[in-house]
C-alpha cells in the first residue's frame, strides 16, 4: 500500500514538471499568432491578441511559479492543468481562432495524473471555462450560445466520457 502511495505521489510530482516545463513552450505560440495575424493569416486584433497574451502568459507561468514556491503537489495538480484551461479558453473566446478539439488537452493531461475523480473535476471545471470561451466566441449573444455551445457541449461530454473512463482504469 506504502509503495503504491508512493507511486502516486512520484507519479504527480513528474507530470506536474512536465506540464510546467510544456507550459513555458506554450509561450511561444503567442508571438506565433500576432504574426500570423500581422500577415493576414487571421483577421485577429492585435487588441484582442493582447489580451489573450497577457491571460495566456499568466495561466502558463502558474504552475513554473507554483513549483519554485513548493506549493503540495495535490494543489499543483490542479495549477498546472487549469493553466491549460486557462490559455485554451482565453485563446478559444475569439471568433478568429479555430480552437474546437483543443479544449480537450487538459483532459488529456489529467489522465497521466490517474486519478479518476481528479480527472471528472477537471471535466467539470474545463466546461465552464470553455462555455464562457464560447459565450465570448460567439458575441455575447445567448442564442449563439444555445446553438454554438449545444454542439462544444456533445463533444466535450464524449471527450469527457472517455477520458474519464482512461483515468480509472
Amino acid at each position: 500500500m506504502e509503495d503504491e502511495k508512493l507511486f502516486f505521489e512520484s507519479n504527480d510530482i513528474m507530470v506536474c514538471k512536465k506540464t510546467s516545463k510544456i507550459l513555458l513552450l506554450f509561450i511561444f505560440a503567442f508571438p506565433l499568432l500576432f504574426f500570423m495575424s500581422w500577415i493576414g493569416v487571421w483577421q485577429t486584433s492585435f487588441v484582442s491578441l493582447a489580451i489573450m497574451t497577457v491571460i495566456g502568459v499568466i495561466a502558463i507561468l502558474m504552475p513554473t511559479i507554483g513549483l519554485k514556491l513548493n506549493v503540495p503537489i495535490n494543489q499543483m495538480k490542479y495549477i498546472s492543468v487549469i493553466a491549460i484551461i486557462i490559455a485554451v479558453s482565453g485563446m478559444g473566446a475569439d471568433s478568429t481562432m479555430g480552437i474546437n478539439m483543443t479544449y480537450g488537452v487538459a483532459l488529456g493531461v489529467s489522465c497521466m495524473y490517474f486519478n479518476q475523480k481528479f480527472t471528472r473535476n477537471i471535466c467539470i471545471i474545463g466546461y465552464f471555462f470553455m462555455m464562457i470561451s464560447v459565450y465570448f466566441k460567439v458575441g455575447q449573444s445567448i442564442p449563439q450560445l444555445i446553438s454554438k455551445g449545444s454542439g462544444f457541449t456533445t463533444e466535450y461530454i464524449i471527450m469527457s466520457a472517455i477520458f474519464i473512463a482512461i483515468a480509472g482504469s
